[in-house]
């Protein structure tokens, strides 16, 4: 029988061909084969479950826009209610992995649990922080870019440091293990 492993996946790895996305379908597909079954949970525009040669997607409904790790303030707590619905009254401890911008709804998750009952060990996978990619984009806008595109930036980045800023380092210092994933450059 597979061991069960929660993924705090955040964006739903079945609609985009890079990045994140790319990213946990291969760890789902690495997790199946030694013996996993991965449930990935991710916001979008409805709710649902579907198989898939990597895991279980488990689609939850957030009414809030966009559905990036900028958003993650509004979308935790729709994460934190779906993942409790699947794992209802079971008492069995868990594995809870959350990925990048997430991780701190892995903690929040775990916290949940606990206050059933639950025992659970939580990992986050980090690639940098949301607001090092953020700042980023904005050194690479120059001044012929249109104003109202830099301003959106801008804004992402205000936005962040008041919202994201606080759930990455919640999950970066909460988490029972950190694994990095950084390239050699």
């Amino acid at each position: 029988m597979a061991r069960p492993v929660i993924v705090i996946a955040g964006k739903d790895p079945t609609l985009i061909d890079g990045g994140s996305e790319s990213y946990l379908r291969a760890y789902g597909r690495a997790a199946v084969s030694v013996g996993y079954e991965p449930h990935h949970f991710c916001v979008s525009d409805r709710t649902d479950v579907e198989t898939t040669e990597y895991g279980i997607v488990h689609r939850t409904r957030s009414p809030f826009r966009p559905i990036r790790g900028l958003m993650v303030a509004a979308h935790q707590q729709f994460v934190v209610d779906c993942v409790d619905r699947f794992v209802r009254e079971s008492a069995e401890p868990r594995l809870i992995h959350s990925f990048g911008p997430w991780s701190g709804v892995g903690v929040a998750t775990s916290r949940r649990l606990r206050k059933r009952g639950i025992e659970s060990v939580t990992l986050a996978t980090v690639y940098g922080t949301y607001r090092h990619e953020a700042l980023g984009k904005l050194r690479g806008l120059g001044p012929e870019r249109p104003l109202l595109l830099r301003l959106q930036h801008w804004w992402e980045l205000f936005w962040i440091c008041a919202t994201v800023d606080r759930n990455e380092r919640r999950g970066f210092t909460q988490s029972q293990r950190v694994l990095e994933n950084a390239s050699d450059d």
